[in-house]
Protein backbone atom coordinates (compact mmCIF):
# COMPACT_ATOMS: atom_id res chain seq x y z
CA UNK A 1 0.00 0.00 0.00
CA UNK A 2 1.27 3.47 -0.90
CA UNK A 3 -0.13 6.60 0.75
CA UNK A 4 0.54 10.20 -0.24
CA UNK A 5 0.49 12.85 2.48
CA UNK A 6 -0.46 16.36 1.33
CA UNK A 7 -0.40 19.53 3.42
CA UNK A 8 -2.18 22.83 2.86
CA UNK A 9 0.30 25.64 2.31
CA UNK A 10 -0.88 27.41 5.48
CA UNK A 11 -1.03 24.44 7.87
CA UNK A 12 1.25 24.94 10.86
CA UNK A 13 2.56 21.46 11.67
CA UNK A 14 5.98 19.85 11.51
CA UNK A 15 5.52 18.12 8.16
CA UNK A 16 9.01 16.61 7.94
CA UNK A 17 8.84 15.16 11.45
CA UNK A 18 5.50 13.46 10.73
CA UNK A 19 6.72 12.08 7.42
CA UNK A 20 9.95 10.71 8.92
CA UNK A 21 8.01 9.14 11.80
CA UNK A 22 5.61 7.38 9.42
CA UNK A 23 8.45 6.14 7.21
CA UNK A 24 10.39 4.77 10.17
CA UNK A 25 7.46 3.07 11.92
CA UNK A 26 5.88 1.18 9.03
CA UNK A 27 7.21 -1.84 7.19
CA UNK A 28 4.39 -2.65 4.81
CA UNK A 29 3.08 0.81 3.96
CA UNK A 30 5.04 3.23 1.82
CA UNK A 31 4.40 6.90 2.52
CA UNK A 32 5.07 9.72 0.10
CA UNK A 33 5.16 13.41 0.92
CA UNK A 34 3.69 15.75 -1.69
CA UNK A 35 6.54 18.07 -2.57
CA UNK A 36 4.35 21.12 -3.06
CA UNK A 37 1.82 22.69 -0.74
CA UNK A 38 -1.69 22.37 -2.00
CA UNK A 39 -3.88 25.44 -2.42
CA UNK A 40 -7.58 24.93 -1.66
CA UNK A 41 -8.24 28.42 -3.07
CA UNK A 42 -11.24 29.21 -0.87
CA UNK A 43 -11.77 30.18 2.75
CA UNK A 44 -14.11 27.24 3.42
CA UNK A 45 -14.00 23.62 2.27
CA UNK A 46 -17.10 22.01 0.86
CA UNK A 47 -18.04 18.63 -0.49
CA UNK A 48 -17.76 17.98 -3.42
CA UNK A 49 -16.52 21.33 -4.79
CA UNK A 50 -13.21 21.31 -2.87
CA UNK A 51 -12.40 17.91 -4.33
CA UNK A 52 -13.11 19.26 -7.82
CA UNK A 53 -10.47 21.95 -7.16
CA UNK A 54 -7.72 19.70 -5.78
CA UNK A 55 -8.16 16.56 -7.88
CA UNK A 56 -6.57 18.22 -10.93
CA UNK A 57 -3.66 19.43 -8.75
CA UNK A 58 -3.02 15.84 -7.63
CA UNK A 59 -3.82 14.09 -10.92
CA UNK A 60 -0.21 13.17 -11.75
CA UNK A 61 0.07 11.34 -8.39
CA UNK A 62 -3.34 9.68 -8.39
CA UNK A 63 -2.38 6.39 -10.07
CA UNK A 64 0.79 5.96 -8.01
CA UNK A 65 -0.93 5.85 -4.60
CA UNK A 66 -3.63 3.73 -2.96
CA UNK A 67 -4.91 6.73 -1.03
CA UNK A 68 -4.17 10.44 -0.68
CA UNK A 69 -4.60 12.22 2.67
CA UNK A 70 -4.78 16.02 2.69
CA UNK A 71 -4.55 18.11 5.86
CA UNK A 72 -5.54 21.74 6.39
CA UNK A 73 -6.70 24.27 8.98
CA UNK A 74 -9.51 25.54 6.76
CA UNK A 75 -13.03 24.71 8.01
CA UNK A 76 -15.66 22.70 6.18
CA UNK A 77 -18.90 24.55 5.50
CA UNK A 78 -20.83 21.70 7.15
CA UNK A 79 -18.54 21.87 10.22
CA UNK A 80 -17.47 18.26 9.78
CA UNK A 81 -13.80 17.32 10.20
CA UNK A 82 -13.22 15.19 7.09
CA UNK A 83 -14.70 14.03 3.80
CA UNK A 84 -13.54 11.47 1.27
CA UNK A 85 -13.94 11.07 -2.48
CA UNK A 86 -12.12 8.98 -5.10
CA UNK A 87 -9.40 7.75 -2.73
CA UNK A 88 -8.75 11.28 -1.44
CA UNK A 89 -9.48 12.25 2.17
CA UNK A 90 -9.35 15.86 3.34
CA UNK A 91 -9.04 16.42 7.11
CA UNK A 92 -9.39 19.79 8.79
CA UNK A 93 -7.82 20.94 12.04
CA UNK A 94 -9.99 24.05 12.16
CA UNK A 95 -10.29 25.38 15.72
CA UNK A 96 -8.30 22.39 16.99
CA UNK A 97 -7.23 24.17 20.18
CA UNK A 98 -10.89 24.59 21.22
CA UNK A 99 -11.40 20.82 21.02
CA UNK A 100 -8.26 19.57 22.76
CA UNK A 101 -4.90 20.56 24.16
CA UNK A 102 -3.22 17.70 22.25
CA UNK A 103 -1.00 18.63 19.31
CA UNK A 104 -2.40 18.41 15.78
CA UNK A 105 0.09 15.62 15.16
CA UNK A 106 -2.03 13.37 17.40
CA UNK A 107 -5.13 14.06 15.31
CA UNK A 108 -3.27 13.48 12.08
CA UNK A 109 -1.87 10.14 13.22
CA UNK A 110 -5.25 9.08 14.63
CA UNK A 111 -6.98 9.86 11.32
CA UNK A 112 -4.42 7.87 9.35
CA UNK A 113 -4.36 4.92 11.74
CA UNK A 114 -8.14 4.77 12.03
CA UNK A 115 -8.47 4.71 8.25
CA UNK A 116 -5.82 2.00 7.90
CA UNK A 117 -7.33 -0.13 10.68
CA UNK A 118 -10.75 -0.02 9.00
CA UNK A 119 -9.14 -0.72 5.64
CA UNK A 120 -7.43 -3.82 7.01
CA UNK A 121 -10.49 -5.11 8.87
CA UNK A 122 -13.77 -3.21 8.81
CA UNK A 123 -15.81 -6.05 10.33
CA UNK A 124 -15.52 -4.76 13.88
CA UNK A 125 -16.55 -1.20 13.09
CA UNK A 126 -18.27 -0.33 16.38
CA UNK A 127 -20.64 2.34 15.09
CA UNK A 128 -22.68 -0.29 13.28
CA UNK A 129 -23.67 -1.85 16.59
CA UNK A 130 -25.74 -0.46 19.42
CA UNK A 131 -24.06 -0.52 22.81
CA UNK A 132 -25.85 -1.08 26.10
Amino acid sequence: MKILIVFDKDLEIDKDEIFEYLKNKTNHIEFGLYSESIDFRKKYLSYPSTFEVIEPQLKSNFNSYSHIFCFTDKPYEDNYFFHERNRISIYTFYDWSSLTNLPKTNGLLYGLLNYLALHIDGTGFRHHEETQ
